[in-house]
């Protein structure tokens, strides 16, 4: 029996050794668990914070870049606008230079802007005189007395019977 008795003994050590491993895998199983489940949590409610902080930035800066966008939006229109009429009073200063180049007799019939300096300029001269007056001024032209102006050439001549008066097609280019 003493031999019964030392496996009795044993059995009931290995029983108690059991029982404390599988209470401390418990606990360690349910400490784990309980660990797991807290960083989940805490990870999901820093996440909200955090995407709420997110939210409100990108809502502020939503509204800022509207205003940025409408801003510069207006910035480039008016430089934009601000090119247009400034186009347009060379444009002016151009055709007001032209019509002042010549005598008030001499009549303008048609002028075609060819390139933004170059002019077509179709003139309508009722004498020689006065032609010879047009000549006169495309040769100070040339000659570089007249400001604003850098070349003129005449691209043709002829006379209208019905009109009885000289037409003159000329090509003015500008500084």
């Amino acid at each position: 029996m003493p031999s019964q008795a030392k496996f009795q003994a044993a059995r009931m050590r290995m029983k108690g050794i059991s029982k404390k491993v599988t209470t401390i895998m418990i606990i360690v199983w349910f400490s784990a668990v309980l660990l797991i489940l807290t960083a989940w949590f805490l990870t999901k409610w820093w996440l909200t914070v955090e995407n709420k902080k997110y939210q409100k930035e990108m809502s502020a800066f939503s509204s800022i870049s509207k205003v940025t966008t409408t801003s510069q939006l207006v910035k480039y229109r008016a430089k934009l606008l601000g090119k247009i009429l400034a186009d347009r009073f060379e444009y002016y200063e151009a055709f007001s230079k032209i019509g002042k180049l010549f005598p008030e007799e001499v009549t303008v019939k048609d002028i075609n802007l060819k390139d933004q300096s170059l002019f077509k300029l179709s003139l309508l001269v009722s004498t020689g005189k006065l032609l010879d007056q047009v000549e006169k001024r495309i040769e100070e032209i040339n000659k570089g007395e007249v400001s604003g102006i850098k070349q003129a050439k005449i691209l043709g001549v002829s006379y209208v019977r019905a009109k009885g008066a000289w037409t003159v097609g000329l090509e003015v280019k500008l500084l």
